[in-house]
């Protein structure tokens, strides 16, 4: 019979104290660059939602930790440092970086005015700004829109220009897995339906993506996702039950993936016996994976049968049963 250690309780129990010193404070991280560029009205829409909104500078981009955070929002500015934003769910009212924040591989987003209200088509049609300049006499209030013939194969349309309009015809907001692009980016002078629009895009983004890792279970050279390798021999432990010799040392191995839509903060953590360590990684980009919490002990335990359990830990995980792996080990002195 193997010995029961209580791991799940207490690592769990530490994992919870140390993720919460490293969690991210806000829901929303707006980008912006010229703090006289900061729109409110944007802010303000998040809030009204039940969001919290922290304020990140373009030019602190590069290393800083989005993990924690719910999406990322890109406001109608010029940008130095996009290309350092981590591929997580994100809302994008800007008609500068298409491409480069995937909406589109060619091309470019345009822009659309006119001397009336505009309009966008949602059967029926609806206008999303209550007037047409910014002042009288002044040029019209413009909204983007990404062109049909740039337009991805697998964005969903949500609304377009209005059929004919100037010969254009483009979506004002279109939706990919996790992303949206929305066009009307003057927020002053929505109407109640564009601020639904917005609603609808935000909504779009947080439903779709989750918070998901997991401890790799085909991990090579691994029996059920935990590898234990002999250092003095160089070789690694195949059978059902790892067979450790005292006063050797074996080196643990695992691989945590980050299977979610989300950047995330992992609590990683290990047990044997009485024995147990914790890591952290910061930061694993979704699609990512990671080896940290790989350790090297020296077996000094009391001869018996042991079960060796890994945890890799998140908050609010999808699919938490597949964080914890199990691997029976006999301690032979």
């Amino acid at each position: 019979m193997f010995m029961k250690s209580g791991v799940v309780f207490g690592i769990l129990f530490c994992a919870v104290l140390f993720f919460g010193v490293v969690s991210a404070s806000g829901n929303v991280a707006y980008i912006y660059r010229n703090p006289r560029m900061i729109d409110d009205v944007f802010v303000s829409a998040f809030e009204n939602m039940g969001l919290s909104v922290d304020l990140v500078d373009d030019k602190n981009i590069k290393g800083f930790n989005f993990s924690g955070y719910r999406m990322i929002f890109v406001g109608d500015e010029r940008f130095r440092n996009l290309k350092y934003l981590p591929d997580m769910p994100i809302v994008v009212a800007n008609g500068y970086y298409g491409k480069q924040l995937g909406f589109i591989e060619k091309g470019r987003i345009s822009g659309l005015s006119s001397n009336m209200p505009l309009n966008v088509e949602k059967n029926p049609v609806i206008q999303v700004y209550d007037r047409a300049s910014f002042k009288l006499g002044s040029r019209g209030i413009p909204y983007y829109y990404i062109p049909s013939k740039y337009q991805k194969l697998d964005a969903e349309s949500v609304v377009r220009t209005p059929i004919g309009y100037k010969r254009v015809a483009g979506d004002v907001i279109s939706y990919l897995p996790g992303k949206c692009f929305f066009g009307i980016v003057n927020a002053k002078y929505w109407t109640e339906d564009a601020k639904g629009l917005f609603e609808d895009c935000v909504n779009h983004v947080l439903i779709d993506g989750v918070h998901d890792v997991e401890i790799v279970g085909d991990y090579v050279n691994s029996v059920g996702g935990v590898r234990i390798r002999d250092e003095e021999l160089g070789e690694y432990l195949l059978d059902e039950i790892a067979r450790l010799n005292c006063n050797k040392k074996y080196k643990i191995d695992f691989k945590t993936e980050n299977v979610g839509d989300y950047a995330e903060d992992v609590v990683i953590s290990g047990m044997i016996g009485n024995f147990n360590w914790t890591s952290m990684k910061t930061g694993l980009e979704a699609g990512k994976s990671t080896t940290t919490g790989s350790k090297t002990i020296n077996v000094t335990f009391v001869s018996g049968f042991y079960d060796l359990e890994i945890l890799s830990w998140i908050e609010d995980d999808a699919t938490p049963w597949n964080n914890l792996r199990t691997r029976q080990v006999e301690i032979v002195c």
